[in-house]
């Protein structure tokens, strides 16, 4: 009676790797035992070099069925070794019951692979947010150097400045999304995200010349994110968890409080919808340089871009990295859609000479500029209400 034991296995294993060899038993003329007086049943041991702890799960003492004993199991690391970048050296055993004096060796390579972010994606996120920063300058030159242009002043200073600030806290964002948490932590990340998505929202359709729509749309709005996130950095649970790619890799994720992660996405949807219902609204409302168009494009840039990012950032199934780079480029090209539809649409209109006063209604001395515009429905007619207007 004699055994053999077939391993078939790689040369080198990760944690999610199964392991599974079989052994069968064979009589003196070398057929294929398929029954025993006594429960035949196979094992496995192992040893590893160098210290290292692993924890062997899953089908470690199979029963020998129809002549042959399937084994089916995974090596994982115990404890700091779990985290830690490794590579070692496993000698597997494979026994029975049977004839106690069979033993079947194999060594075998086992990596625990801890990822870091690699140089290209530092080198792209860089090259992201050094582009966003650039654009923000630029933008901030040229507005410096005509704002004496009606289509400067027609848009307020103030108001680009802010959108100006808005866009290099996501600059900021794009850089820092994939290094979190390997380099920064979850709590920065998430303050970026919070006052950059809402720099560049919520100052779209703000009349900064009346100080009491000022404080109304920006003070108030402003207030109420920083007590949010107060609130949500003191009573959040914030840690990182060690998680298992499909292919081994071991990589840190930030976990947010799923509360709190839940009011975010349904006030940043809500938020979209409302911005995009008021695009809608304003885009035959007659303004200076078709302002209102440049704005609704902005928007709608947005809108669709954020459609597919936030999807994808909780679609576990897919790349963690892939999601990471994703939702970069995704926040890069939102932002700079919106310095290219709010401020490099104005310097090509100054450049080609169509940035003009516009004529002014004989019968009335004073342009309208429209900030605001809400629906109200009254005796089934729709009309539209302009809340703070500015007369120049």
């Amino acid at each position: 009676m004699g055994e053999k034991c077939n391993w078939s296995l790689p040369k080198k294993i990760v944690s999610v790797t199964k392991l599974s060899p079989y052994c069968a038993i064979y009589d003196g003329f070398g057929s294929r035992l398929t029954s025993f007086e006594q429960s035949a049943v196979a094992y496995v041991k192992f040893t590893t070099a160098d210290n290292i702890t692993l924890n062997i799960s899953g089908a470690t003492s199979p029963t020998f069925e129809n002549g042959y004993a399937k084994f089916g199991i995974y090596l994982t690391p115990l404890g700091k070794w779990e985290y830690t970048h490794f590579e070692t050296k496993v000698s597997l055993t494979l026994s029975t019951n049977i004839n106690k004096t069979f033993l079947s060796q194999q060594t075998i390579t086992y990596k625990n692979i801890v990822w870091k972010v690699p140089e290209s994606i530092t080198a792209l996120v860089g090259i992201l947010g050094a582009t966003i920063f650039l654009s923000v300058i630029c933008c901030a030159l040229l507005m410096w150097y005509y704002s004496r242009q009606p289509i400067i002043r027609a848009a307020t200073i103030t108001f680009l400045v802010v959108i100006l600030l808005g866009s290099l806290i996501m600059g900021a964002f794009v850089v820092i999304a994939p290094l979190t948490p390997q380099y920064l932590n979850c709590v920065t990340q998430m303050w970026v995200l919070h006052f950059g998505f809402a720099a560049k929202q919520k100052l779209q359709k703000i009349n900064w010349t009346t100080t009491r729509l000022s404080i109304y749309f920006l003070g108030i709005p402003v207030i109420c994110l920083f007590v949010y996130l107060i609130l949500w950095t003191l009573l959040g649970q914030w840690k990182t968890e060690f998680l298992v790619a499909n292919d081994g890799l071991v990589y840190k994720e930030c976990r947010y409080n799923s509360t709190f992660t839940i009011i975010s996405l349904i006030s940043a949807i809500i938020f979209l919808l409302w911005i995009v219902q008021l695009a809608v609204s304003v885009r035959g409302v007659p303004k200076n340089f078709n302002e209102s168009r440049w704005l609704g494009a902005s928007v709608y840039t947005i809108s669709i871009v954020f459609l597919f990012v936030i999807p994808l950032g909780l679609i576990h199934s897919v790349s963690f990295i892939a999601r990471r780079i994703f939702v970069s480029v995704g926040c890069w090209i939102a932002t700079q859609s919106v310095l290219f539809f709010l401020f490099g649409i104005k310097f090509i209109q100054i450049w080609t000479g169509k940035a003009t006063k516009p004529a002014k209604d004989p019968h009335h001395d004073s342009s309208i500029k429209v900030c605001c515009v809400f629906y109200l429905f009254q005796k089934k007619k729709q009309q539209f209400v302009c809340v703070g207007l500015v007369f120049e």
